[in-house]
């Protein structure tokens, strides 16, 4: 197994360099970020802190605390780390969307996990690409992930760029 790299971003000590990029991206389409808020006790499931809660680009909504979940990984996951941020996501209310890979066109897949704020303990699951670009609009939504924010006016290929090519050594910053 690889160990991660530890890497400096924005002031933030970021436990990889694959969480630093997505930061970097984040950043590019102007979507608003928290690195690791907030951690959670799980009760038998354990303590979970989550990598990312991302805010709604929609002033009115981000301040009633709509957002969601980010959470990194660099392949797949499933098992008791899948089951840690589904109980994330029903402990808090919130949906998760659990990042796969790096941030660069067609190289990553996502995975939506969606709770019910109805019934208790009922999630569904979605998955696919998540940003899509038409004409001067960025949907963080391809799909079935309708709901989530948008961003305009960026350049999506410049963002996947942008976070390609950071560089974190001797104190750099993109």
């Amino acid at each position: 197994m690889i160990k991660a790299i530890e890497t400096r971003y924005k002031g933030y000590r970021f436990r990889s360099r694959l969480e630093a990029r997505w930061a970097v991206f984040f950043d590019a389409l102007g979507i608003e970020w928290e690195y690791e808020k907030e951690g959670y006790d799980l009760g038998k499931w354990g303590k979970y802190l989550p990598d990312f809660w991302i805010k709604h680009s929609v002033k009115a909504l981000a301040e009633d605390g709509w957002g969601f979940w980010a959470e990194i990984k660099p392949t797949k996951i499933d098992g008791a780390d899948f089951d840690k941020i589904v109980k994330l996501a029903e402990h808090t209310g919130n949906n998760a969307l659990i990042f796969q890979g790096s941030p660069h066109n067609d190289a990553y897949s996502v995975t939506k996990i969606a709770v019910s704020h109805h019934e208790k303990g009922k999630f569904s699951l979605t998955s696919g690409l998540v940003f899509e670009q038409n004409e001067n609009v960025i949907r963080l939504a391809k799909g079935e992930f309708g709901s989530y924010p948008t961003a305009f006016g960026k350049d999506l290929n410049a963002a996947y760029i942008k976070a390609s090519s950071a560089r974190f050594e001797h104190g750099e910053s993109p």
